[in-house]
Parts: C-alpha cells; sequence; structure tokens
C-alpha cells in the first residue's frame, strides 16, 4: 500500500520549472506514488494537506495551458488571418463558378418543364380531352429518367399520356356514377362538383353517396310536411263539410217533428204507405251522404241506398 507523503520537491520543481517535459515527468511520478492510495482512519488531516497541493498544482497547469495558447495565437496571429484571406478569396471564385452553375441547371430544368408543358397541351388538343380536365393532368416529376442530365422528350411524352389516360379513365367511371345515382334517386348531381376529387376516387364515391343520402332525406321530409299538410286540410274541410250538414240535420229534423204527427195521421188513415225520397249525392259529397246517414239512423227512419 502508497503512503500517504507528498513530495514536495516534485510539486515544487514542476511550478517553477514548468514545460512539458518537467510536466510530464512530475505528473507520471505523481501518478505512480498516489494512483491507488488508501485512506485510512487518522490520515484525513494529512490527505487533505495533500489534496491543497494537488489542487495548486492543476490551477498552476491550467494557467499556464492558457498563457501558452495566448502566446502561440499572438505568435501565430498574422499567419492565421492571412490564411482566413486566402479561404475568403477563394470562396467568392467558388460562389461566382457556383451561382453560374444552378443558373445554367435551373434553366434548363424550366425549359425541359415548358416542353412538357406543351406536350400535354398538344396531346390534349388532339384527343379531344375536356378543357376542365387540364389542371387535374399532372406533369411527372424531373427525376429517375426525367432528372435534367437524362432528359427524354419520347419518356416524357410516354408518361404524359399514362396520366391523360389516368385522368380521362376516372372522369369516366366519375360520369358513370353520378348518371347512374341521378336515375335511381332522382337527384340533380353535377359532374363538375366532384372533379377535384379525381385523383382520389374512392374519396369520390363517398361524397356523391352522401350527397345522395342527404337528398333523399330531405324528399322524405318535404313528402311528410306535404303529407300532414293535406291531411290538416282534408281534417279542416271534413269538419266544415260535416258541421253544415248537421245544421241542415237540425233544421230538418225540425220540421220533421212538426210535420210528425201529420205523417201519422196519413199513415194511420193509409196503412202500409212510404214516402219516398230520392237524393243524389255528387262523387266529392260523401262527407254529406256519411252525415245523412248517421242522422237517418239516429231517427230510426228506413233508407236504402242505390
Amino acid at each position: 500500500m502508497n503512503e500517504l507523503v507528498i513530495t514536495t520537491d516534485i510539486v515544487q520543481d514542476l511550478k517553477v520549472n514548468l514545460s512539458i517535459e518537467t510536466a510530464y515527468k512530475a505528473v507520471a511520478e505523481l501518478e505512480k506514488k498516489y494512483a491507488g492510495v488508501i485512506i485510512t482512519p487518522g490520515q484525513e488531516k494529512e490527505a487533505r494537506k495533500i489534496l491543497s497541493e494537488l489542487n495548486k498544482l492543476i490551477t498552476g497547469l491550467k494557467g499556464t495551458r492558457i498563457d501558452f495558447v495566448k502566446r502561440v495565437k499572438q505568435q501565430y496571429e498574422p499567419q492565421v488571418e492571412e490564411l482566413k484571406q486566402f479561404e475568403d478569396r477563394v470562396e467568392i471564385l467558388k460562389n461566382n463558378i457556383w451561382i453560374q452553375v444552378k443558373e445554367s441547371e435551373e434553366k434548363e430544368l424550366k425549359e425541359q418543364y415548358d416542353l412538357m408543358v406543351d406536350i400535354k397541351v398538344t396531346l390534349c388538343r388532339e384527343q379531344k380531352i375536356d378543357d376542365k380536365l387540364l389542371e387535374y393532368i399532372i406533369l411527372p416529376e424531373q427525376k429517375g429518367e426525367l432528372t435534367r442530365s437524362k432528359f427524354n422528350e419520347k419518356k416524357a411524352t410516354e408518361l404524359i399520356q399514362i396520366e391523360i389516360d389516368r385522368v380521362v379513365k376516372d372522369y369516366q367511371i366519375l360520369v358513370s356514377a353520378v348518371d347512374t345515382t341521378n336515375t335511381k334517386s332522382g337527384t340533380n348531381l353535377k359532374v363538375d362538383d366532384y372533379i377535384k376529387y379525381i385523383d382520389n376516387m374512392a374519396r369520390a364515391l363517398q361524397e356523391i353517396m352522401a350527397d345522395e343520402s342527404k337528398y333523399l332525406r330531405m324528399q322524405e321530409e318535404i313528402a311528410e310536411k306535404e303529407r300532414q299538410k293535406a291531411e290538416a286540410e282534408m281534417k279542416a274541410k271534413l269538419e266544415e263539410e260535416t258541421a253544415k250538414i248537421q245544421e241542415q240535420a237540425t233544421i230538418s229534423k225540425t220540421e220533421t217533428t212538426q210535420s210528425q204527427s201529420h205523417i201519422d195521421s196519413i199513415q194511420a188513415k193509409n196503412e202500409g204507405w212510404a214516402i219516398q225520397v230520392l237524393v243524389r249525392f255528387k262523387k266529392d259529397e260523401k262527407p254529406k251522404a256519411k252525415a245523412l246517414r248517421v242522422f237517418l239512423d239516429d231517427n230510426n227512419i228506413n233508407y236504402e241506398k242505390i
């Protein structure tokens, strides 16, 4: 076990004659002496002294290192500044070339894109594609086989034609779906309202079905309101007609009561005789006929429906 004794002369020598060589030698000796040291009870005071000396040494080393860096920086500062200026000058040369390269490449890319636009317009005109579909025919990305350096007009034409075929096919599906829905449900859907979903046909069909359901619900609500209105009007008219018939029946009942004795006397004198009255009703006067039957039944007056 290493003894807990600090070698003051090593530390002092390192403080006074600090250099890479002396520092290396001193630190190596200190590591050899204290790397595996074990502090036993009663040695705390001595250990603290050693720690104090080592802390002072560390502070000295840091200060020397910082001073050394400053001296080196001052020594080479002019050269460092000159190298920085060289870098800036080369950077200017590089940027000048890079800007021109980028401008040239962007110009070429734009020319290739403009060419694809012309190809698209020409193909659509030749195939009589509806103008409203043009914005949904997306030009292929300028990557892969259509990168700036590999651009090929023939390949671009093939890819654009594929996109045109896709949009036309989806549009036909859209038209068919709208027409079928209008015929089946009596809706008045417009294809133009769903073109915006042409890149997502599943969404387009969902929107058509949703609008169909909305229309059918609205028609059901309208029909229910009309039915309720008709029932209310019919009920009011029936009540009005019933009131009129009941009023007329009441008047007739009064008149009949007044002449009942006269009728009885006639029947007594002429037993077996009967008074026949023929009453005709129009087709729209069924409520009146019903009210008359109720009156005759209530008054035990015989009648016959012919």
